[in-house]
Formats: C-alpha cells, sequence, structure tokens
C-alpha cells in the first residue's frame, strides 16, 4: 500500500521568534541542520519513490538533503510553497494579535473563514494542493512531500479529509514531530464541493512513525 510522508523542515530563526513564516525563503538554523539528520534517519525507513518540495527555504534545501542521502530524485512544485500569509509574514503572533486579536483567534481556530490581509485562503492552496497529488497517488506512488506548516497540516487534512485548524503554526517542533506518515487507499482526493475548505472522503489515515509494522509498508 503506498504511504505518504508529510516532512516539516527542520527549525528557522523565524520559528524560534514566532514569527509567521508563510512563503518566506528562510534557512534552516543550527537547530534545524541538527532535525534534519534526524529526519532522514527516520524517513530511511519507509519505501519512498521520489521527494515532491517547493523551491524556496528551509523546504528546498531539506527536500535536496533527503534525496542525496536517501538517492531519491526531488520534484520541485510551486503549487507545494506555503500558504501566503500576506500582510503576517514576518509579524510575530505577538504583534498580529495585538493589532487583530479576533481575526488570528478566528484564523486560528476555524481558517476557512479568513483571508490574511493580502494572503491567500486556505481554499486556494487546497486546490494547488490536490493539483499535485492528482499524478502521483494515481500511480499508487510512495512519495515525501517537503513543506512547512500550516501547508504541511493542510496537506494531512487533505489525505484524511479533517477539519483543518491552525493554533500551532510557528514555534520549533521537537525533532520527532517534524514527519506524519499516511498510508493511502488508491483513491485521488477532490475538494468537497460544499465546502472547498475540506476534501470529500478520506483517502488514507495516519500511521505511527514507530509502527513495527514497515517491514509489511516495504512490501
Amino acid at each position: 500500500m503506498p504511504i505518504i510522508a508529510v516532512v516539516r523542515p527542520g527549525c528557522t530563526d523565524f520559528d524560534v521568534q514566532n514569527r509567521i513564516q508563510g512563503n518566506l525563503d528562510l534557512p534552516l538554523n543550527d537547530d534545524g541542520r541538527s532535525q534534519l539528520a534526524n529526519s532522514i534517519s527516520q524517513l530511511a525507513a519507509w519505501p519512498l519513490e521520489t521527494v515532491y518540495t517547493a523551491a524556496t527555504d528551509p523546504a528546498r534545501s531539506t527536500a535536496e538533503a533527503i534525496g542525496d542521502a536517501l538517492q531519491l530524485p526531488v520534484r520541485f512544485h510551486d503549487e507545494l510553497a506555503n500558504i501566503d500569509h500576506g500582510l503576517w509574514q514576518g509579524l510575530s503572533l505577538k504583534e498580529i494579535k495585538r493589532k487583530s486579536p479576533k481575526v488570528l483567534k478566528q484564523w486560528q481556530e476555524s481558517p476557512e473563514t479568513v483571508r490574511p490581509p493580502g494572503g491567500e485562503t486556505i481554499q486556494e492552496a487546497l486546490a494547488r494542493i490536490l493539483a499535485v497529488l492528482k499524478k502521483p497517488m494515481k500511480r499508487e506512488e510512495s512519495l515525501a512531500i517537503v513543506t512547512s506548516d500550516p501547508l504541511a497540516t493542510l496537506l494531512g487534512c487533505a489525505i484524511t479529509s479533517a477539519r483543518p485548524e491552525f493554533e500551532s503554526v510557528t514555534g520549533c517542533r521537537g525533532p520527532n514531530q517534524l514527519i506524519s506518515i499516511y498510508s493511502t487507499n488508491g483513491s485521488v482526493p477532490e475538494a468537497d464541493p460544499d465546502h472547498p475548505w475540506r476534501t470529500q472522503v478520506a483517502t488514507g489515515s495516519l500511521v505511527p512513525i514507530a509502527d513495527d509494522n514497515r517491514s509489511e509498508q516495504r512490501g
């Protein structure tokens, strides 16, 4: 059964400062580079065929390092750039909360109802995610997708048909919290016409990283 590994890059200085990164091009910091080595070690246990990412850091350099270490091809898609947060990009959560507390809270809890000023909606982000997923999922390809939050969270929601929430979109994650593995059923996810911020049905489910059945996944 094919899998999709959603891989979040390691820590950047913006994460340390709790700033919204959005689709800005930022390098990993020293902690992030250490986390990358751990991510590569985790991914080596899974039967991946291809790495997909956008051409901006920290996703690009993370994907290239994974591809080099695991001898996997890396394919770049602009559609996998992180969600565009417009005028929020570069601001800390404290700054946004001070200026627009109600809007920020609404975006974190019900992101489908809010467009960040000058940014994009999650409906628009979901549409470009599905455009990239269509071909590899139809081929039942096992792949890693490297992207930052909140797009990484939205990817997981697209696969499981879950309602997205973005309460934790900044800050550094622990080294064992950067990868989410989904077992897919061969179906291609499609947007729900009545609720275009989510998919119609689940096309996969979350698999524990420490799953003892990884040898079965390879088969």
